[in-house]
């Protein structure tokens, strides 16, 4: 084989391997691209989570207080509750196709969340109005003030139940970011076709009872906050 042959052929290698090396750089950059999209959203999730539960949480006292002020003859309730602003696009950059599942199931939740507080809300100030402009008989009066303690009932059952479904939520997204975290894990994974590991369900179970216990211990803490607040001003 002449030089020249054999400097054609090395040509040849070298602009081979370039071109594979390069595709392979190409695909590995897209796949680290998208696997960080994926923990971002994941993180931004999380955030989310947790301030629909703060809200809930908020909505749930606000709601007791609303109802224990109507149950007093001519109390009027001040307090209203607060919509949550529903994030539909942090699910875009998601790999876990489970998990995109239960957001939806979330975001119907939300729905209804805010539609019963616009409702809820709509006839809190309906009552006001009527109340404060002396055109609320007192026949009406009781029935408008049964009609809302009953609402106020079903809406604290359903509330009770998002919590529990948002620190469900929460619980598989903070075990989902654990596993997720090392760069390096992914990428041997897909390279090999190994699955993401299926998360038990005892370990989202202890984990949302730790996220439930947690908001629980804010709510009492808040509690105390405002009846200190309340106790300074006698």
């Amino acid at each position: 084989m002449s030089n020249l042959e054999i400097a054609l052929l090395s040509a040849g290698i070298a602009s081979g391997l370039t071109f594979v090396a390069t595709r392979v750089s190409d695909f590995l950059n897209r796949l680290k691209k998208r696997n960080v999209q994926n923990f971002n959203a994941l993180v931004k999730l999380e955030h989310l989570i947790n301030e629909y539960g703060m809200i809930v949480n908020d909505n749930k006292q606000n709601m007791e207080i609303i109802a224990s002020a109507i149950s007093k003859p001519n109390a009027l309730p001040m307090n209203r509750l607060t919509l949550i602003d529903v994030n539909t696009t942090v699910k875009i950059h998601l790999l876990d196709i489970k998990l995109i599942n239960q957001i939806v199931e979330i975001e119907y939740s939300l729905r209804r969340f805010n539609d019963d507080t616009r409702m809820i809300n709509f006839h809190l100030n309906e009552f006001q109005r009527a109340v404060l402009g002396g055109s609320l008989p007192q026949l009406q009066y009781n029935v408008f003030t049964r009609g809302l303690i009953g609402e106020a009932a079903q809406y604290q059952l359903f509330m009770d139940d998002f919590l529990d479904k948002l620190a469900g939520l929460a619980a598989y997204v903070q075990l989902r970011e654990e596993s997720d975290c090392t760069w390096t894990i992914r990428l041997l994974n897909f390279l090999a076709h190994v699955r993401k590991p299926a998360i038990k369900t005892s370990e989202i179970k202890k984990r949302k009872k730790k996220i439930l216990n947690q908001l629980e211990k804010s709510q009492q803490d808040s509690i105390k906050e405002k009846e200190k607040i309340l106790s300074r001003k006698k």
